[in-house]
């Protein structure tokens, strides 16, 4: 595990079920994160760029909605990458309260597992415009993205219309350098962002990684 990431290759598993009882994920954290299910929870993907699930919220097209771990994710403005963002759960979510078009709010104290973070929930601001015309007629704002996705798959991730959804942020470190866990829970409004977050909670304590906290985290 030492060589993670410099060794990493990259492969997509993708359908079915988390089964019942441990998990050991087949390409996220190359393949060494687990978590402990009961076995409801659809797979979005398990690859070398995410671990993201389907969560089950019992309205007309249930599995609509996600929850995703991500490690160092880049921030966008408008198109345009931010180089100058310390890869840091501060600095990070200090970017996002700085950002024009997003609602954020202060950070608050949690956890990813074991690994100490911080969680912001971000909503579109009144005034948010389109990053993509594709959007229309809902604003939408594409703001982070995943670089572990090979060339020709990666995108930039925002909000539309109404949504609004909570990110985690943790310093952690290995194989030798400090990195960031993201976990992004989406929802479409603050009552099922809570009902999710609270479905979620008893997967998300479970949650191994073969990491630590970075120090001062």
């Amino acid at each position: 595990m030492g060589c993670v990431p410099r060794c990493l290759v990259y492969g997509t598993a993708q359908g079915g079920y988390l089964p019942a009882g441990h998990y050991q994920t087949k390409w996220f954290f190359g393949g060494y994160m687990t978590l402990d299910s009961d076995g409801t929870w659809p797979i979005a993907e398990d690859s070398t760029a995410e671990l993201s699930l389907f969560v089950r919220n019992g309205g007309t097209d249930p599995l609509t909605t996600l929850t995703g771990l991500w490690l160092d994710p880049q921030l966008f403005l408008h198109g345009e990458r931010d180089t100058e963002v310390e890869l840091t759960a501060e600095a990070y979510t200090a970017w996002l309260q700085t950002h024009p078009d997003l609602i954020v709010s202060d950070p608050a104290p949690a956890t990813i597992g074991a690994m100490p973070a911080l969680s912001v929930d971000v909503k579109l601001a009144p005034t948010a415009g389109q990053d993509e015309e594709g959007c229309a007629p809902d604003p939408c704002i594409l703001f982070i993205n995943n670089p572990r996705i090979p060339p020709g798959f990666e995108h930039v991730d925002g909000i539309l219309g109404g949504d609004i959804y909570r990110f985690y942020f943790a310093n952690i470190t290995y194989s030798g350098t400090n990195h960031l866990l993201t976990l992004k829970v989406e929802a479409d409004d603050p009552a099922d962002l809570e009902s999710t977050v609270a479905r979620m909670k008893p997967l998300l304590d479970s949650a191994t990684f073969p990491a630590r906290p970075a120090d001062g985290s």
